[in-house]
């Protein structure tokens, strides 16, 4: 997905074990609201997915990187810290999705991200 000699902004590394195909698929279209708006790449640790989930891993992701899990999230995170090319770097998991992503477009996209040496963003629990 990404050109060829360039170096995205921002690279997303999501961790997909595909427990639930439901929230997987809304994590990865939220990512692209991303992906589609500004310089990145979505890199997919696969902690599990089976053999039908992997195709549409293939359709997202710019890279997968498989896996095996062993019980140990910082170990499968600096696995796709590894693979990962640009120059920040955000780590998701996919149970997760963003509802709006304005507000990380906006900050990359303005060139505001040169300022910083890091940046967060607020993670909110809607089921509890």
């Amino acid at each position: 997905m990404k050109e060829e000699n360039t170096r995205p902004v921002l690279s997303i590394s999501l961790l997909c074990s595909g427990r639930n195909r439901e929230e997987m698929t809304k994590c990865l279209d939220s990512l692209m609201t991303i992906r589609t708006r500004m310089s990145s790449e979505i890199v997919v640790v696969d902690t599990g997915c089976g053999p039908d989930t992997k195709p549409l891993l293939g359709r997202y992701a710019d890279k997968v990187v498989e896996f095996t899990w062993c019980d140990d999230f910082a170990k499968a995170r600096n696995a796709g810290l590894k693979e990962c090319t640009g120059e920040w770097f955000m780590f998701i998991d996919d149970d997760e999705q963003f509802e709006n992503t304005d507000a990380i477009v906006d900050f990359f996209n303005s060139g505001e991200y040169r300022k910083y040496d890091k940046a967060e963003y607020i993670i909110r629990n809607f089921i509890n």
